[in-house]
């Protein structure tokens, strides 16, 4: 699970597999998503909103680099409502581990 302010190891085991988080903003704020590691990292934050009978993603922010070396880093100002987090590597026929963190700024 996704905690605010703690690192989490993701494991991508499988070539082209995306790890999926969720987490819920309980009030407006900014925050800051990034990874750490020796991987080449992608991520995406996104809601799902219904337009008439079908949800589609709203992508808030995404990043493929930014941060340190080859991790991503993203900042982006969240409504209070549920948000996704998508990460992977971005060479799709590369495994590997990496960490991650969401922090408020």
């Amino acid at each position: 699970a996704l905690t605010l302010g703690s690192y989490i190891s993701v494991d991508i085991t499988t070539p082209g597999q995306t790890v999926y988080f969720k987490w819920t903003v309980e009030k407006e704020s900014s925050y800051l998503f990034k990874s750490r590691g020796d991987c080449d990292t992608f991520a995406k934050i996104y809601y799902m909103r219904t337009v008439g009978f079908v949800e589609r993603e709203e992508v808030v922010a995404s990043a493929d680099g930014g941060g340190s070396g080859e991790n991503f880093s993203m900042s982006a100002t969240m409504q209070q409502r549920t948000y996704y987090f998508a990460v992977k590597l971005t060479e799709a026929t590369k495994t590997g581990s990496f960490e991650i963190i969401l922090s408020q700024i």
